[in-house]
């Protein structure tokens, strides 16, 4: 904590999300992912007849089409068909999925849009361990990591593609850095895998807690963080080690950098600025750690979409509080906070 003309400044820790990577024109969220896994998909059943990998079987089965009526996209119930009717060339697709998790994500975005893939991972995960199914339940959890780590992959390869199309830095946003005024003591926290923040050349220094794309020594953070869900403990009961190979606490302590943020957040007072993160459960052990910790003075959300976008975040940071006088008190007021450059 500084002194500026007698009045005393807290520390500042900056949470980076993917909405700050979207405002740059990048395409990174789980719905650009998994659209652009389904038409390279596709795309690769048009040009070769076939696509095969650890998650899904596709064929081109045109030749058994007879007399076959184009189906329209409200009819089909498949995000492959849906894509594949886009080609004129790909009158009957074969689909067979290998993994039942990526089949659960299809399904659910066919009714209501693509879904947060790592809450999905931690809702069948539960499902799984609930299930009064009392054999092959590990045989079930070990798939399910297999099958997460395998679109870990693939999103790790569509982040470097699309990190490629950056553009320079928002006049906006070195707007937003240079009020923030940032000092050598105040600490970024990104939550993204890119290192977008760099164009800034107010920011020297980023943490980046999830990890980043083509660093071995920072690999990609990518499944749940939530202990104090209610079934966590279920999870824990089964002493099981191999199973908690995508629970972010224990991806955390790979490296250095939570003992980084550890150490920032134990010295003094600091002062939370939000930009483009959403706050959701998947991170709650870690914004929980931040938000409620003694030095943890105010919260302040850059939001999008103005009072209806402020008060999504608000909800989602409430989540983390076990003390909601605690959160009323540190969440600042929307008049006081700005709008997130878009």
């Amino acid at each position: 904590m500084t002194k500026t003309d007698g009045i005393e400044a807290f520390n500042k820790l900056i949470l980076i999300g993917n909405g700050f990577d979207l405002a740059h024109g990048l395409k990174t969220s789980y719905n650009h992912f998994m659209e652009d896994y389904v038409s390279k998909a596709v795309g690769n059943v048009e040009k070769e007849k076939s696509y095969s990998d650890e998650l899904v079987d596709l064929k081109d089965k045109s030749h058994l089409a007879v007399n076959l009526l184009p189906k329209s996209p409200d009819n089909v119930g498949n995000v492959f068909e849906r894509e594949s009717i886009k080609r004129e060339s790909i009158k009957k697709l074969s689909v067979k999925y290998k993994s039942s998790f990526l089949k659960k994500l299809h399904k659910k975005s066919t009714e209501r849009g693509w879904v947060n893939i790592e809450q999905e991972y931690y809702d069948l995960f539960v499902e799984i361990i609930k299930s009064e199914k009392k054999e092959n339940k590990f045989s079930e959890l070990n798939q399910l990591n297999k099958d997460l780590k395998k679109l870990a992959e693939l999103l790790h390869g569509y982040l470097e593609n699309e990190f490629k199309k950056l553009k320079p830095s928002n006049q906006e946003f070195s707007r937003v850095f240079k009020n923030l005024n940032l000092k050598a003591s105040d600490h970024i926290l990104s939550f993204n895998y890119t290192r977008t923040p760099f164009i800034y050349q107010q920011i020297e220094k980023v943490n980046f807690i999830h990890g980043e794309i083509k660093k071995e020594d920072n690999p990609i953070v990518f499944g749940f963080g939530d202990e104090r869900d209610k079934n966590y403990e279920l999870i824990e009961d089964l002493n099981e080690n191999s199973i908690l190979n995508h629970f972010k606490s224990f991806a955390y302590i790979r490296n250095g950098n939570l003992a980084k943020l550890l150490k920032f957040i134990d010295s003094e007072p600091f002062e939370v600025h939000t930009i483009g993160l959403s706050c959701g459960l998947s991170d709650r052990t870690l914004l929980s750690q931040v938000f409620e910790h003694k030095h943890c003075e105010k919260i302040y959300i850059y939001h999008h979409k103005g009072m209806e976008g402020y008060q999504d975040v608000a909800r989602n940071i409430s989540r983390h509080f076990s003390d909601k006088q605690e959160f009323r008190r540190k969440l600042v007021n929307f008049e006081d906070c700005l709008p997130c450059p878009s």
